[in-house]
């Protein structure tokens, strides 16, 4: 029914709107992140995630960067994630993300 499907996404859109601020939050709480993007495709459970530092080369980093991933997917398992770390000085990864979290 129409009115179903228009809850449905609703709630979809809710859901997909908590996970972009938890996404922000999470990663904000790394002091060298510097932005992080996030796309998902309508209709796709995959999310796409790019974490944006300026030494992507940080061993150290990138393990913390890693562990908030896991987080990440533990809170919100009914998705699956395509992460990525990029270094900042370049343009952002993908026109069609959503810049979710930016530092500078």
């Amino acid at each position: 029914c129409i009115g179903e499907k228009q809850i449905v996404q609703e709630l979809i859109m809710t859901l997909v709107s908590s996970l972009r601020d938890f996404i922000a939050s999470g990663f904000a709480s790394i002091p060298e992140v510097e932005r992080v993007y996030t796309a998902r495709e309508a209709g796709a459970d995959v999310v796409y995630v790019r974490v944006g530092v300026r030494d992507p080369s940080d061993r150290d980093l990138r393990f913390r960067i890693y562990a908030k991933e896991k987080e990440i997917i533990g809170e919100f398992h009914m998705f699956n994630f395509d992460f990525d770390i990029f270094p900042t000085e370049l343009a952002p990864p993908d026109p069609s993300m959503e810049l979710a979290y930016s530092k500078i």
